[in-house]
């Protein structure tokens, strides 16, 4: 275990890891792209100072690296054009904290990085396909820690995130889609900050680990039911029917829930919906 924490780019997920790490007398060091949202961290309890991802990174934020975590959490983008200039930027990033002798460097990387083609259960153990340009920048990432880091890095692969004023349903109300069988692969950030703090005391792992909700509703069902639960319009599927055997991947992260000593406080997304 290490006794400081760095987050790499604090947005909404890292805010959330602020009040639990530093309740474990974690001492919590966390970059923010946002200038105006550098205050609201330090008064959280964390040191904090101005960084964007292509910049030189402020080693001298942390003064004991070789006893510091570092959590990286800066994905592209939905609107990011130049994928490449951001793992190019990922990567040098990633040498500037090896180079200042960070103990145990984690990156958060997606289950998107398996496609959207397979049918059947993923394991941390399952091939990578990745599709889309975001999830093949992770991989070449991904493959890049494990080629030369290996022994100091660990990988996160999120499934789809919820967790406060987040829910796809926010998105999808009133829009036509189609694969109403297709299965949901979710997860709730109050489970991904326990198993990244987990993983901080853990130190380390060789095997990349999946953060996943372990029920697996599909689609219609689970988006008709949040509309309802948010008081929104509810998505129209085609087929509109709730009789349809499941199809795309399942998720099963239950060796890294195990390898972690957790069992998700959300283990369905149903459990993710307001009561």
């Amino acid at each position: 275990m290490t006794k400081n924490l760095l987050l790499c780019g604090c947005g909404w997920l890292g805010y959330q890891l602020l009040s639990p790490a530093i309740s474990q007398r974690i001492q919590v060091y966390a970059t923010r792209r946002n200038k105006q949202k550098i205050n609201d961290l330090n008064k959280k309890g964390a040191t904090a100072c101005h960084y964007e991802l292509g910049g030189t990174f402020p080693v001298s934020l942390v003064p004991n690296c070789e006893d510091t975590t570092a959590i990286i959490m800066l994905p592209p983008g939905r609107k990011n054009g130049n994928i490449e200039q951001w793992e190019t930027n990922i990567l040098a990033l990633i040498s500037e904290l090896i180079d200042a002798n960070i103990a145990h460097i984690i990156f958060i990387s997606s289950t998107s990085v398996y496609g959207d083609s397979h049918n059947g259960e993923i394991t941390e153990a399952s091939s990578l396909c990745p599709e889309t340009t975001s999830a093949k920048a992770h991989v070449k990432v991904e493959l890049y820690l494990q080629q030369h880091y290996q022994d100091n890095v660990s990988i996160v692969r999120l499934a789809g995130l919820i967790g406060p004023d987040r829910h796809p349903i926010k998105s999808l109300s009133g829009r036509a889609l189609t694969a109403p069988n297709k299965i949901t692969n979710l997860v709730h950030s109050h489970d991904v900050v326990a198993g990244l703090l987990a993983l901080v005391n853990l130190g380390p792992t060789r095997l990349p680990l999946l953060f996943c909700s372990t029920s697996h509703p599909q689609r219609k069902a689970y988006y008709d039911q949040s509309a309802n639960a948010f008081n929104l319009v509810p998505a129209s599927f085609s087929p509109d029917s709730d009789d349809l055997e499941d199809i795309g991947k399942r998720v099963n992260g239950e060796k890294s829930w195990a390898m972690l000593g957790l069992t998700p406080t959300y283990p369905s997304p149903y459990d993710m919906l307001p009561k």
